[in-house]
């Protein structure tokens, strides 16, 4: 589990830390503060580290959180974190992996010029990854159940990205689990089954009252709520990145969502960074862990505009209780 995380020169973030991370991280704060930007940090990091079920995730950074459809995005993307000689990108990891604690480390000196972005993409010359008290390693010396993130973006999967996570689920002996958690939202769904009834392998949903519909039929809100829980459930990898875990969710459906990502992240020991723009989700996220008894497990974090920097403020327990109970505003 990631433990700590401290930021240099990566987009805004000149000079961050976090000093403590839980098994769940819910990051807040105003427009274009860095949310998403945080996340992205964690892939350009880890994301290549090991062969993991999101192999290559540093090379698709661009367009994994945010519209990206030319290479010309691309390179104003890569062209936006680029760090320089004398000011290099640097990303360090504190993380406990089978009961040891690792400090682990990696920077890269980039070019400013954009036609040199493509040294950052190709998968032979990864960041350089150091490791305390062992040293300078290679990304193969990790362990195999590092921390590689996973992914998880606004924008639903294609029909046959779809299909595949349902056969992983299948496969993984975790359909019925995600099935009850979804019916907790949406108790008209009878059952989940890939079929192709048209000649193309599609998720459709079973409903009670006799209609069976192809699972984008269900509304974006629905969609994302089943490649969530799905990926949660067949993750190999050991932490979850969630982008705007509210988008396309009514409020009242967020305290069963948190429900259901809590137990996920406890029966598969998943740690999530998850950013938000609700008050509701922020509402939600800590009545389940408090409901639960386990707000030992949740952690609330504010990125606030420091002068040309952007610092993290952790919102303790206490304070976090105080706010909950007069209903302050903290986004």
């Amino acid at each position: 589990m990631l433990t700590s995380l401290h930021l240099q020169n990566f987009k805004g973030f000149k000079d961050t830390t976090i000093p403590e991370l839980r098994k769940v991280n819910l990051i807040l704060g105003g427009q274009n503060v860095g949310k998403t930007s945080l996340l992205e940090a964690v892939i350009f990091v880890a994301g290549d580290v090991i062969n993991s079920n999101a192999p290559g995730a540093r090379s698709r950074l661009p367009e994994i959180f945010r519209p990206c459809e030319t290479e010309g995005d691309q390179i104003r993307f890569w062209k936006g974190i680029v760090g320089t000689e004398k000011n290099p990108i640097a990303v360090w990891v504190k993380a406990n992996i089978n009961s040891k604690t690792y400090a682990m480390g990696g920077y890269k000196q980039c070019d400013e010029a954009a036609e040199k972005m493509r040294f950052l993409l190709d998968e032979n010359t990864p960041v350089d990854w150091f490791a305390k008290p062992t040293g300078v390693f290679n990304s193969k010396d990790l362990p195999h159940d590092a921390e590689i993130p996973h992914p998880f973006s606004v924008e639903p999967k294609k029909a046959v990205e779809q299909v595949e996570l349902y056969g992983r689920l299948v496969t993984g002996k975790k359909k019925k689990d995600v099935l009850k958690l979804l019916q907790k939202i949406e108790p008209r769904i009878d059952s989940i089954d890939a079929v192709a009834p048209d000649g193309e392998h599609r998720v459709y949903i079973d409903l009670t009252d006799g209609h069976v519909l192809p699972l984008s039929q269900l509304g974006h809100g629905f969609t994302r709520l089943f490649e969530l829980y799905a990926g949660l459930a067949i993750t190999e990898s050991k932490l979850a990145l969630i982008d705007e875990i509210e988008n396309g969710i009514h409020y009242s459906a967020l305290p069963r969502l948190f429900q259901g990502v809590r137990e996920l992240a406890e029966l598969n020991e998943v740690q999530s960074l998850i950013t938000t723009h609700s008050w509701e989700c922020i509402r939600a996220a800590y009545k389940t862990f408090a409901d639960a008894g386990r707000l030992q497990d949740f952690q609330l974090i504010r990125l606030e505009h420091d002068d040309d920097n952007i610092r993290a403020v952790l919102i303790n327990d206490e304070i976090l209780e105080t706010v909950m109970e007069a209903d302050y505003e903290i986004r």
